[in-house]
């Protein structure tokens, strides 16, 4: 995949629920259920598990929205698209702010948990959202070329391949390996993941190898999810690795050119720019991904939906996004203005 700015969570430089107890929330206390579950929070130091461990909201009927858009990022229980001109919408959860974007014109987003960032290709990200461990306050001597925020943590790509990462720190999630020169970065739950020039490296949690587990051969992009992560080879397969309860680490077979990773299910996007999801389908995110042709797809490590930005008619604006999976928070429901 060869992209100068990627919309959603990354950018490469390079060219080419149910009650669990799974987990810890994001800021140290007790899981109640999985991520996504869409209820009122479940106790804890935090406030509860990663999406309140509650009863399910359902999934939802993919609805694509007006033509004005050139990227979108979905995070925990809200999304956000960049429009045309630059300017940032959200929509969901906005219980921490987290769908309340600042005003001005970006060219990079991307949607963690509870937090979002955006940024000037080349300057300071600015984000707005949850901040209780720091999520949203990136170092601020820190320009970035690309972003990706996950459960309580962020990390982003400097112009010169440096990775820089913040908030929550417990499992090591925010500390990249000393001297990490990367063209493509990404943030999981408790976890994080970068490509180099010759491999895939990740750091951070790995109670279920997706740290260790990482491919033996070079990369082009890495995603990273709850429990798992992806990568696209070189050769364009795809390779996942950690948790598989649902099937999210057990990919199919074909060549692919973007990817996106939830809480336990994944998509990718192959080289017809059709969107293939696997893993969970309890909230139809897998079962509701767009049959359009689309450019680029985005999750979030802690969420249970996807949206995907459609490929753009030549008399349009911009072009169409979509999203599809749990719905309980309106997260899935694209402004259609």
């Amino acid at each position: 995949m060869t992209l100068l700015l990627l919309f959603s969570c990354t950018l490469t430089l390079w060219g080419e629920d149910c009650d669990t107890g799974l987990d810890t929330g994001p800021d140290g206390g007790t899981d109640g259920g999985t991520p996504d579950g869409g209820g009122t929070d479940g106790g804890g130091t935090d406030g509860g598990t990663p999406d309140g461990g509650g009863t399910d909201g359902g999934g939802t009927t993919t609805v694509e929205s007006a033509p004005e858009w050139l990227g979108v990022a979905a995070g925990g229980l809200f999304s956000c698209g960049l429009r045309v001109d630059g300017s940032l919408r959200c929509w969901g959860n906005d219980s921490e702010g987290q769908s309340t974007p600042p005003s001005g014109s970006y060219q990079l987003q991307a949607a963690g948990y509870e937090h979002a960032c955006a940024a000037l290709a080349g300057g300071p990200p600015s984000c707005w959202g949850r901040d209780d461990q720091g999520q949203a306050s990136p170092p601020a001597a820190l320009t970035v070329v690309g972003l990706s925020l996950g459960g309580a943590h962020g990390c982003g790509l400097e112009a010169g391949g440096a990775v820089a990462c913040w908030g929550r720190d417990t499992e090591g999630q925010a500390t990249p390996p000393a001297g990490l020169s990367a063209g493509f970065v990404a943030a999981g739950w408790r976890h994080s993941c970068a490509v180099t020039e010759t491999e895939v490296l990740c750091w951070g949690a790995d109670e279920r190898g997706q740290v260790s587990g990482t491919p033996a051969s070079a990369a082009r992009l890495v995603m990273a999810g709850l429990e798992h992560s992806c990568a696209i080879l070189a050769d364009q397969r795809l390779s996942c690795w950690g948790s598989d309860d649902d099937g999210q680490s057990s990919p199919p077979s074909g060549e692919y050119q973007d990817l996106a990773l939830g809480a336990d299910f994944s998509c990718a996007v192959d080289t017809s720019q059709r969107v293939q999801c696997w893993g969970a389908d309890d909230h139809g995110q897998v079962s509701g991904a767009p049959t359009a042709l689309v450019q680029s797809v985005t999750a979030s490590s802690g969420g249970r939906h996807a949206c995907a930005l459609l490929v753009a008619e030549p008399e349009d604006p911009g072009a169409r996004i979509a999203c599809w999976g749990l719905d309980f928070d309106g997260q899935a429901a694209v402004p259609l203005d």
